[in-house]
């Protein structure tokens, strides 16, 4: 499976695999919220990080020197083993958040899942993590 993305209508194409819930762009000069469905409006080159997401799944992009590269995540009803922490993101809200999805702070946290798994002398280590709502 080919995990890069080459144009806009394929990075699209991954955002719209998240039919609701939010996004997080970051560029070169800033990091904005949307609330999906997101109509992408950014050259290929300006985007370093994607984060599509919902409580079910997540499509995170991500830049690596000159490629685009991408993952789907989706939580079933038997998730592995994860821990759910806060993460406190800075940047613009372009699109107002439904207040139901923020607490009434300054500051704008995201809920983050990271998923556990256990290595050969059972010390556990963080696989993989994918945002989930904010909070």
């Amino acid at each position: 499976m080919n995990n890069i993305i080459n144009d806009v209508t394929s990075l699209q194409s991954c955002i719209d695999e998240v039919s609701f819930g939010s996004v997080v762009v970051w560029t070169h000069h800033d990091l904005k919220v949307h609330q999906l469905p997101f109509k992408m409006d950014r050259g290929l080159d300006q985007i370093v990080k994607i984060r599509a997401f919902n409580e079910a799944m997540e499509v995170h992009v991500w830049r690596n020197n000159d490629e685009l590269h991408f993952r789907k995540l989706v939580d079933d009803n038997n998730p592995s083993e994860c821990l759910d922490t806060s993460m406190v993101l800075l940047g613009s809200v372009v699109s107002k958040i439904p207040e139901t999805e923020l607490s009434n702070t300054e500051k704008m946290t995201v809920k983050t899942r990271n998923y556990i798994r256990y290595n050969d002398i059972g010390q556990a280590e963080y696989y993989d993590s994918r945002f989930v709502e904010f909070k």
